[in-house]
């Protein structure tokens, strides 16, 4: 709870991060970070929104997916990679109690129990190194203890959707043994109305769970050890296509209507599991640490890609096996003296294998049957090996100088059978089975007797050595001041998205980011103020385009573009007003531009090129914000009536890097606001929400492959909670 200042109100809690991998009052970290409680978080989730929410509620933090709710992509001040195949690399690494979880599908766990999410904006050279390019997300899930504690949470409101959240933890064995259980379960009814049908779709259940259990045998050593999983049912994106149809007209280009010729492709299936152990020991004036972790999953995922009612481009996805082991090693010097260190390992290793299935009615022939079907196989194995070091030295009582190196050596090798086929009719009807109907399946080399087989294969190796360094200086007990110079990168690519042409690689990018920033508390600890400025510079930078080929259709392009620059800054803060009134205000400006020359094909005719210098950075949104308030009032010591809102912005932004000369793919600014109000008494709370409340409809992300199709924001929902803690 939050101590209390002299003037008789309640002051802000301390908040204690691990950005630097040991713990540390935020204040003292010399880089920008964001850290959101697991309370502040489910009081935005009780619809069941899933991390995305995240983004304009951290500035200049950006997500969507074309995926539903699985494949979460991130952009950290503009930073990002709207890749969306499954073997993609994004340079916002995601974390999860330490544990990177590079594939995007991995990145869709659910975000339940968690002490805290942190967001490192900025390169992160040195420490946490892999694809972090752009920044890390850092989801700190709560730990066993010895006293017995939980809580429990229900939701329900609108679509029959409900959100059971409970946890239980405490002694195992006395002062030795404790143990910690989570499960969250999350359910909608289908909402979106498919006018072709007259049924719903866009529904899911969601369930993943955590089990930990905390060894200390003895005061200097503590192991725990982690296991995990998540299972989805429910639906991937639905597309929603703008154009008119014959038999339907004008079709409805709204998030509550949809045009598509069959209920069955939009299916998602999504199996998660994970096992982590991380091991400490007190060497005296050191502490050693080992963090050893496995894990797997699988995806099926169908889409009607074209948002049309015709059976124009239905495309299939199954990944098959999906499975990372990574190990890190490290030992820290303690935090006594002037000087602090720590030297560490790090070892990555993936193992991926997917198939992808494309049946496209858009090159339909004379006949009126189908005209063109491709099927791909592909198989990746990644490995990263890294060893790093971070010094701080304490020039005065309020001067810290830290400098920190990482070497990282990379390797990946890929592979991939494509053919391509003339599809049954019922191949644009029913969603494939790629084990029993004999025409997907697929040997070693191969899915069978079709046309245009092809068997490609491609590698590479990559070497960098990556830093950072930072001065802060306490200037008196109100203010600390940093700057920061960091040098981050991201290894190379190897992608086939065009299954029939050589295969595509980009090389590795490097940014250098300068940045410099004030952490303010003041009035008591009842305010709290953090700004940074920062300008970065991006070599070789990974984009991905479309080039139209010229028979008309869009083809994805993985290139290097000759790099990028970008500048802005970011505002925090928080104000604790009286007893009863607590308000906090967030704001992001990022300005992105493509240095050049940078060419790609120009999608207003075939063959031609468009220089693309100037433009800024996909889903790059200039501005983000957001502001929340509540105001509580104490009916006695163990009531409490209250009242909160939240609102967050996130402005206009380009979805393609073809968007000067394609409007279609651009994204309008909007606030989205929610509201709560309740009764809390004791440890129990009682309270309606709505989340969404002025329904307002925008798109967050939009594509063109042979059509154009638009992804919109969440409707409005609305419903009752009760929670309590134990």
């Amino acid at each position: 709870m939050p101590d209390q200042a002299s003037s008789g109100v309640q002051a802000l809690d301390e908040i204690v991060v691990t950005a630097q991998k040991r713990s540390q009052n935020l204040r003292d970290v010399p880089l920008s970070v964001s850290a959101t409680s697991g309370e502040a978080l489910r009081a935005v989730t009780a619809s069941g929104d899933d991390i995305r929410v995240l983004s304009g509620r951290i500035p200049n933090l950006n997500a969507e997916s074309t995926f539903g709710r699985v494949y979460p992509r991130f952009y950290i001040r503009g930073l990002g990679n709207s890749d969306f195949t499954l073997n993609a690399s994004q340079p916002v690494a995601m974390y999860y109690d330490e544990v990177v979880l590079e594939n995007s599908v991995l990145k869709g766990m659910p975000a339940f129990d968690l002490e805290r999410i942190e967001v490192l904006r900025g390169p992160q050279g040195s420490l946490w190194g892999k694809n972090a390019t752009a920044g890390a997300i850092h989801l700190v899930s709560r730990k066993p203890t010895q006293e017995t504690e939980g809580y429990g949470r229900v939701s329900y409101g609108r679509f029959n959707s409900y959100n059971l959240e409970a946890a239980l933890g405490g002694a195992v064995a006395q002062d030795t043994l404790s143990a910690r259980v989570s499960v969250l379960y999350q359910h909608r009814d289908p909402w979106v109305k498919n006018i072709v049908t007259g049924n719903k779709l866009d529904g899911y259940d969601d369930l993943a769970f955590r089990a930990q259990l905390l060894w200390t045998p003895m005061a200097k050593f503590d192991a725990l050890f982690q296991v995990y999983g998540r299972s989805l049912d429910g639906s991937s994106t639905l597309f929603n296509g703008r154009g008119v149809d014959a038999q339907y007209g004008v079709l409805p280009f709204n998030k509550y209507n949809i045009a598509l010729e069959s209920d069955h492709q939009s299916d998602q299936k999504v199996h998660e599991r994970g096992v982590t152990l991380n091991a400490t020991y007190d060497l005296g004036g050191a502490k050693l640490t080992s963090i050893s972790a496995y894990v797997d999953g699988d995806m099926f995922s169908v889409g009607d890609i074209d948002g049309s009612p015709r059976p124009a481009l239905i495309n299939t996805t199954k990944v098959d096996k999906l499975q990372q082991f990574t190990q890190e090693v490290r030992l820290a010097s303690d935090s006594g003296g002037p000087l602090s260190w720590q030297v560490g390992g790090h070892y990555f290793e993936e193992w991926l294998r997917y198939a992808n299935l494309t049946a496209n009615n858009t090159f339909q022939t004379a006949d009126g049957q189908p005209g063109f079907g491709a099927y791909q196989k592909a198989r990746q194995q990644s490995r990263s090996a890294a060893v790093f070091g971070q010094i701080t030295y304490s020039l005065t009582d309020s001067l810290k100088v830290t400098g920190g190196l990482r070497y990282t050596a990379d390797k990946v090798d890929f592979s991939q059978d494509s053919s391509s086929f003339t599809p049954k009719a019922s191949d644009l009807t029913a969603v494939p089975n790629f084990t029993t109907d004999p025409f997907y399946r697929a040997g070693e080399r191969g899915p069978g007797p079709w046309f245009l087989p092809r068997y490609s294969a491609e590698g590479g190796k990559w070497r960098k050595l990556t830093w950072d360094g930072s001065l802060a200086y306490r200037l008196n007990d109100a203010v600390n001041l940093y700057g920061r110079v960091a040098r981050g990168y991201h290894a190379g690519v190897i992608t086939g998205q065009a299954m029939f042409d050589p295969l595509q690689k980009a090389g590795p990018e490097t940014v250098t980011s300068y940045e410099a920033g004030a952490k303010i508390q003041g009035f008591d600890r009842r305010l709290t103020a953090n700004l940074s400025v920062f300008k970065y510079i991006y070599d070789d930078m990974q984009l991905v385009a479309y080039n139209r080929t010229g028979n008309g259709v869009d083809r994805i392009s993985l290139i290097n573009a000759k790099g990028g620059k970008g500048h802005g800054f970011e505002f925090e803060g928080t104000l604790i007003v009286t007893s009863e009134l607590k308000v906090s205000a967030n704001l992001g400006y990022v300005d992105t531009k493509i240095s050049g020359p940078t060419l790609i094909a120009d999608p207003r005719a075939a063959g031609a090129q468009l220089d693309i210098t100037g433009q800024p950075f996909p889903f790059a949104s200039k501005w983000t914000g957001s502001v929340s308030a509540e105001y509580a009032h104490a009916l006695d010591d163990d009531a409490t009536v209250f009242l909160a809102t939240d609102w967050s912005y996130r402005g206009d932004e380009n979805f393609s890097l073809t968007s000067g000369v394609q409007p279609d793919l651009r994204g309008e600014g909007y606030w989205e606001g929610g509201a709560r109000a309740g009764y809390r008494f004791k440890q129990s709370e009682i309270s309606v929400w709505a989340r969404n409340i002025t329904d307002v409809s925008r798109l967050t992300s939009a594509v063109t492959v042979n059509g154009y199709a638009g992804v919109f924001t969440n409707p409005r929902t609305y419903g009752v909670q009760l929670s309590t803690r134990f």
